[in-house]
């Protein structure tokens, strides 16, 4: 059965490091699937932008366009309201993805 992948910011944001994840996938096609959400694209790119900040917009676009081209499904419609018993607030969306889907 193939594993459903959530990816986070801290591998895509690493150009190395997503790129391998790319490969892997596309080289292994039953291995797994990759998974995100349009929060975790805005973080690449805001912490993109916050290491670079003049570069040029089409340096993020490019990087938004690969990324959103190489996943297997973007994942959308997550509820507000489940419990979360983690100490990282900001993890909390991490704990509505997981219970939603699974991944």
């Amino acid at each position: 059965m193939t594993q459903r992948v959530f990816v986070d910011a801290n591998v895509l944001f690493s150009k190395t490091l997503m790129d391998w994840l790319f490969l892997l996938r596309f080289e292994n096609p039953a291995m797994f699937q990759i998974h995100s959400t349009e929060d975790v694209f805005a973080e690449v790119i805001a912490n993109m932008r916050k290491k670079c900040p003049t570069d040029p917009g089409h340096r993020t676009a490019q990087r938004a366009q690969l990324i959103r081209k190489n996943m297997d499904e973007v994942l959308q419609g997550f509820p507000s309201d489940l419990d979360f018993t983690g100490t990282d607030r900001h993890d909390y969306w991490l704990i509505r993805i997981q219970g939603v889907v699974g991944v």
